[in-house]
């Protein structure tokens, strides 16, 4: 079980549970907080697939840039004329059957809006596979081509993932994904907030 406290929440024993929670299900980056006018973070940037609220007592939930707000409502004593609701994410992994993979091509002769990220899972015959394939891109052995042999034999199977890709091949993005994660660090999220908007002013 996760819990955070709320506004009302102020007798000792609350003082035990955080204004704010960051959890991980099924490879779901979620943030949990009570006021979602308290968000003081870009969920996206951050890496955040989810944001979970309260507060208002309201049941609700939408999509704003890629990412699902989702407010359960309360389960309490009715409150105003609001229903008493409850709510619930499933959360199920998306499977995709890869049948073409190509090493690094052209934009404007990409097969596809999906790319790999380099997360593998490989059967022991890929060794195989690679000692008798040609020099390919930049006139080395590539590993993308004997996946590409993998897919024709129907053997490969991608898995979508939920939340924000950081390049950390590029400069900028090396930074972004260091700012991102120490965000989601408890013990860094506040002294790294308070840095930032120092050096910002």
């Amino acid at each position: 079980m996760t819990a955070i406290r709320g506004n009302i929440d102020k007798r000792a024993w609350a003082r035990r549970l955080p204004e704010t929670e960051i959890y991980e299900v099924g490879g779901v980056s979620i943030y949990v907080l009570h006021d979602l006018a308290q968000l003081d973070l870009k969920p996206r940037a951050a890496g955040f697939a989810v944001v979970i609220s309260g507060h208002s007592h309201a049941p609700k939930q939408e999509r704003r840039d890629g990412v699902l707000y989702f407010n359960p409502g309360s389960a309490g004593p009715r409150r105003f004329k609001l229903p008493v609701t409850v709510g619930r994410l499933m959360i199920e992994g998306g499977h995709v059957e890869v049948d073409r993979i190509v090493e690094k091509p052209p934009r404007d002769r990409a097969p596809s809006t999906l790319a790999v990220v380099g997360r593998y899972v490989l059967p022991p015959d890929i060794f195989d596979i690679l000692a008798n394939l040609p020099a390919g891109a930049g006139g080395e052995i590539q590993l993308t081509d004997a996946l590409a042999v993998l897919a024709q034999q129907k053997r490969l199977v991608g898995v979508r993932i939920q939340g924000v890709r950081h390049d950390a091949g590029d400069r900028l993005g090396y930074v972004q994904a260091n700012v991102a994660y120490a965000l989601k660090r408890p013990d860094l999220r506040e002294p790294l907030l308070a840095w930032l908007r120092e050096v910002v002013k």
